[in-house]
């Protein structure tokens, strides 16, 4: 796989005033940034620049000399420990969670800057909660861990307090995992009871929930896709509509005056407005939370799928079915049957394509990798992005130098199979959560399970 070909970088050719880097913490503009060398230094190569920690590096040049004492080597502005020195080899380790950035080198004082090492964390994939045989159910009373059922989990958010909700699409419910992994039903009827009712907790009724969002207070925003509507559950569990009222259609009006047409993901911005997906109609409507106001946002004005970039409403998607943030506030967009990711840009009023485009896989940089069905999408706050590859059946990140890899799962193999990320198995893995540096959940959605990856 690309993430094991570990390669050299020589500086020897290259001018010795600069190195440019790519370095963009949200994985978005990538513009190249120089970095000043002294124009005596010696920094000729470093190899691997791939692996994760502990991976011995092997830095080439001249004039180090001989003491390890003087000098200081920095993976990502992290301490490295230099195991062997002469005059012209460094031999160092890979520090425990560097992550990827530049290679820093001080001799003497005097600070070289090298090329960037790309830190791949390892990780470890288990059932945290849900049928381990993928069988599908529901369980009206509280059930922990893998003794509790789901019916195609497809979206996750958690709360200010560790807690998990899941949209449990086809139990038509909101349900609940605590950090100790019982399992509970916060809001909906059951699968034998689906339906569009506002009331508090197992009174309320959903057809079909998908996308979930969640803000500072705790409220939780639900696409409720099979009523064609966005509803609320504050942290008591009382049920409201938003928008939409449980009829079908395509109207920018207030509230409830409001139609959708299968929307699917949702994402609260900065600016008190929420941002929808509409999978049928190939747009972006966005929802203002002070006046309850409907608008398309982005997407072609004459409603057509296509992959064009461009303006707001001149851009086109095919069927967009989840979006995030990412650190500098631009919408991130699953353009699934696009089979990658698109910018939206808001500053500038402007969709670019982000990631991907031709279906298939391919690990590699944002111009030659390949997905295939993506659904849903998560930024860390590190600027690091983890998508699900649904048609693939696999995690797949992309680091802040736009390098895309594959966290988990074997490319075009679905199972149910816990351990090594690169040998577990995820079967059409939908929803995925960052919950925390380190540990990320997934919906995995036709395992009828929510997934735990461990990152190390």
């Amino acid at each position: 796989m690309d993430v094991l070909d570990y390669g050299i970088i020589d500086w020897g050719d290259m001018d010795r005033n600069c190195v440019d880097s790519l370095n963009d913490k949200g994985g978005k503009d990538l513009s190249r940034k120089k970095y000043p060398l002294n124009a005596e230094s010696k920094l000729l190569s470093a190899s691997p620049l791939v692996g994760p920690k502990f991976t011995m590096v092997t830095i080439k040049g001249e004039n180090f000399g001989t003491d390890p004492e003087r000098i200081q080597v920095y993976f990502n502005g992290v301490s490295a420990k230099v195991q062997n020195v002469t005059e012209s080899v460094l031999s160092v380790e890979v520090p425990d969670g560097a992550l990827t950035g530049l290679i820093t080198l001080v001799v003497n004082g005097r600070t070289f800057v090298g090329p960037i090492f790309h830190y791949v964390r390892s990780a470890h994939v288990e059932t945290f909660a849900g049928s381990l045989t993928s069988r599908q159910g529901y369980d009206a009373e509280a059930r922990f861990g893998t003794k509790a059922k789901f019916n195609l989990p497809t979206d996750l958010v958690r709360d200010s307090k560790g807690n998990i909700y899941v949209s449990d699409y086809g139990n038509h419910s909101i349900r609940k995992i605590t950090p100790k992994a019982e399992v509970s039903t916060f809001a909906g009827g059951g699968p034998e009871e689906p339906g569009y009712k506002d009331a508090n907790g197992t009174n309320a009724r959903f057809m079909h929930p998908q996308g979930l969002a969640i803000d500072r207070h705790d409220n939780i925003y639900v696409v409720d896709t099979g009523n064609y509507s966005i509803r609320r559950i504050t942290p008591f569990a009382d049920v409201s509509t938003v928008a939409g009222n449980g009829v079908k259609g395509f109207v920018n009006d207030k509230g409830l005056n409001a139609r959708f047409d299968f929307p699917s993901g949702i994402v609260l911005g900065r600016d008190n407005a929420l941002y929808v997906t509409e999978v049928e109609q190939h747009v972006i409507r966005r929802i203002s939370l002070e006046n309850a106001m409907v608008t398309t946002y982005s997407g072609s004005i004459n409603r057509d799928c296509g992959s064009k970039d461009g303006p707001l409403l001149n851009a086109e998607f095919r069927e967009p079915f989840d979006l995030t943030l990412d650190g500098n506030g631009n919408i991130l967009v699953v353009d699934t049957f696009n089979d990658g990711v698109r910018l939206v840009d808001g500053q500038n009023d402007m969709v670019e394509t982000f990631v991907g485009g031709n279906q298939g896989h391919a690990d590699g940089y944002l111009d030659s990798s390949k997905f295939n069905l993506p659904r849903n999408i998560t930024v860390d706050d590190n600027g690091i992005v983890y998508i699900t590859d649904s048609g693939n059946h696999c995690i797949r990140k992309i680091d802040a130098y736009g390098r895309v890899t594959t966290v988990a799962g074997v490319p075009g193999s679905k199972g149910h199979k816990n351990g090594n990320g690169l040998r577990a198995k995820f079967s059409a893995p939908y929803g995925i959560l960052n919950y925390m540096d380190g540990e990320i959940y997934v919906a995995d959605s036709e395992n009828n399970a929510v997934r735990k990856i461990v990152l190390e």
